[in-house]
């Protein structure tokens, strides 16, 4: 029997035992208490979850995923974690649609209903140009952000308490920055 760390988090919880060593789990998703925490924006980027390819398009498929990237508790203020390292959680958005290639600051198309653009004109303002919007506005802010757990998979199976993972669910205010 082999014993595997995965990525990141050394807990007791994210080492495994693997009779044949096949797979290496890596990529713990971060769970923490359910809770508000400040944040800063780190990267955004696209994913064709969820989406389908458009008639006589090559490169843009409808639907798809917009995933913001933030560190949580940059200045370790929090009494709710003791983080020695820094955590990672994203918020998602549905889009529009995605043109390729998707990852990391990847293009995407939002139409003025989509939360997206309902929270970027909330806490950023509101744009004159459609075509000018970009997450990275985000940078160089410190936000306020509610986290609270994922309970069920994209099929609406419900996860035992140890599939359990954080995500970012609303970007409450920005508290400082330019």
């Amino acid at each position: 029997m082999m014993k595997v760390e995965t990525a990141q988090n050394h807990t007791p919880s994210s080492i495994v035992d693997l009779d044949t060593g096949e797979c290496l789990l890596v990529g713990d998703r971060e769970r923490i208490p359910v809770g508000n925490y400040q944040a800063i924006y780190s990267h955004y980027e696209t994913a064709c979850v969820f989406s389908s390819g458009i008639k006589g398009e090559k490169k843009i498929r409808a639907g798809g995923k917009v995933y913001l990237w933030f560190d949580i508790d940059p200045y370790k203020n929090s009494k709710q974690i003791d983080a020695t390292e820094n955590i990672k959680l994203f918020m998602s958005y549905n889009a529009a649609s995605i043109i390729q290639p998707f990852g990391k600051n990847g293009k995407f198309k939002m139409t003025r209903g989509k939360k997206f653009v309902q929270d970027f004109e909330r806490l950023i303002g509101s744009v004159k140009r459609r075509d000018r919007i970009s997450p990275n506005a985000y940078k160089g802010k410190l936000l306020n952000v509610h986290v609270n757990d994922v309970t069920r998979s994209s099929t609406q199976g419900k996860y035992t308490e140890d599939q359990y993972y954080s995500v970012i669910d609303k970007l409450n205010k920005i508290d400082a920055g330019i």
